[in-house]
């Protein structure tokens, strides 16, 4: 994703998602803290975490369902473009997925011990 001068996001895009794990590597080259640009993580019970523009950072936010996140205004006088990768895993789907693992590795050493010990 990229964003220049005058963009932004939407603090409620992602309103409807449930527990999810962000992570976001940021490739932003010479940035002005004044250009704004943030990445702007909040709930409705806890004060917002704003992450500021550094190039090579990884962000790793854990949100619950209710949470939200955004990257604010950038300056239509930023001389520099926002440029990131973010991906958004579903962790409710990886736990049911962990779970069915779990429970069929589990399902078929019993089915082997039958088998070879009865």
């Amino acid at each position: 994703q990229s964003y220049e001068p005058g963009d932004y996001s939407l603090l409620h895009s992602e309103e409807f998602e449930k527990k999810r794990l962000v992570v976001v590597y940021d490739f932003t080259n010479n940035w002005d803290i004044e250009w704004g640009g943030h990445d702007i993580y909040t709930s409705p019970d806890k004060d917002p975490l704003i992450c500021n523009r550094d190039s090579g950072t990884l962000m790793l936010t854990l949100l619950d369902e209710g949470d939200y996140s955004c990257t604010r205004y950038v300056s239509l006088k930023s001389e520099s473009i926002v440029k990131i990768d973010k991906v958004i895993f579903d962790l409710e789907w990886i736990l049911i997925f962990e779970y069915l693992r779990y429970f069929y590795i589990r399902r078929i050493k019993l089915l082997l011990k039958e088998i070879y010990f009865v």
